[in-house]
């Protein structure tokens, strides 16, 4: 059969040309439609990895690899410099706060003994020997008094937890 006899408009080989032809649009549109969804995932995945605050596999790999190239190295290290910065900021604001509790605490002692302070002077004090475990402060000043002399044995090197041999202070007191 030569190609000059083939009948195009009817009969087997039209319905032949015609499958051959179904077949190449289709396949078209299926990587068509594969190469726009692909790049509709692929925004959207750069749009979560910008808008993260934490940095996860999840976030930089989609189970095909890295999606991001370049970017997430320098995501990861924006990412890590802000928590560093907020621990740093976090750590000056807790030494800040203990330096000023410090001063409070001389000045207090500079005025005498617990007999003569007053009820903030003793919550001052109070305040600088709780340690975790120990029930909230007391508000009245004869409370005040009673805590402050059950705990102004303690270490005050490391306020953050109790040492051995100390106990915390529960109830009224």
């Amino acid at each position: 059969m030569e190609k000059e006899n083939i009948n195009f408009d009817e009969g087997a080989s039209k319905t032949f040309l015609d499958k051959i032809v179904d077949h190449e649009v289709r396949k078209r549109a299926r990587q068509t439609a594969l190469s726009e969804r692909k790049e509709e995932l692929r925004a959207q995945a750069v749009a979560n990895f910008n808008n993260a605050t934490k940095i996860t596999a999840g976030v930089v790999f989609k189970g095909h690899g890295c999606i991001l190239d370049q970017d997430v190295t320098r995501r990861v290290q924006e990412v890590y410099k802000m928590r560093v910065e907020k621990e740093e900021a976090r750590v000056t604001k807790r030494r800040k706060k203990d330096d000023e509790d410090k001063k409070n605490v001389e000045k207090v002692r500079s005025k005498g003994g617990p007999d003569t302070w007053s009820t903030s002077d003793l919550k001052i004090m109070v305040s600088w020997f709780k340690r975790p475990g120990d029930s909230k402060l007391p508000t009245t000043k004869t409370k005040l008094q009673a805590r402050y002399q059950l705990t102004c044995n303690r270490r005050e090197d490391d306020r953050s937890r109790l040492k051995e041999g100390e106990e915390p202070v529960q109830g009224g007191h």
